[in-house]
């Protein structure tokens, strides 16, 4: 029986740099709807299931976040997590393949530009990685 894929996207950064916008912006492209709180959704694109939490800013909020993963079961899982602490703890104690670890791009101006450019740059990563799902999967 061969082993199914998943894949686990973890947008890392420090607290209060759009870590959340920037992943609400991601769902409203793959075609959910985009909310200004954080939110943990499920949603499906290119026949891929993909579940998306923005919550990450403590262990509480990333525990919550496995769960509802677990409650899924989707091909790609996408959050958020701070830079150091138990967040990167807790996803990594969890995954049972490698983690993609995406850095939150920031700067003190321009957040909104920065954070749909990112989000842009997101999706057309997990577009690539779908284009590329059955030749990686044999590897």
């Amino acid at each position: 029986m061969e082993k199914e894929k998943k894949v686990i996207i973890a947008l890392w950064g420090p607290g209060g740099k759009g870590k959340s916008t920037t992943l609400n912006l991601l769902i409203e492209l793959l075609g959910g709807t985009r909310r200004k709180g954080d939110q943990r959704i499920r949603l499906t694109h290119r026949e891929k299931k993909i579940a998306i939490t923005t919550y990450g800013d403590d262990e509480w909020q990333l525990n919550k976040n496995i769960k509802f993963f677990d409650e899924k079961s989707c091909d790609i899982y996408i959050t958020a997590t701070r830079t150091k602490g138990d967040t990167k703890k807790v996803l990594k104690k969890y995954a049972k393949t490698d983690i993609i670890w995406i850095g939150k791009n920031y700067s003190d101006s321009l957040h909104d530009l920065i954070n749909e450019a990112q989000a842009k740059e997101l999706h057309a990563f997990i577009d690539l990685l779908i284009d590329n799902w059955d030749s990686e999967a044999k590897k």
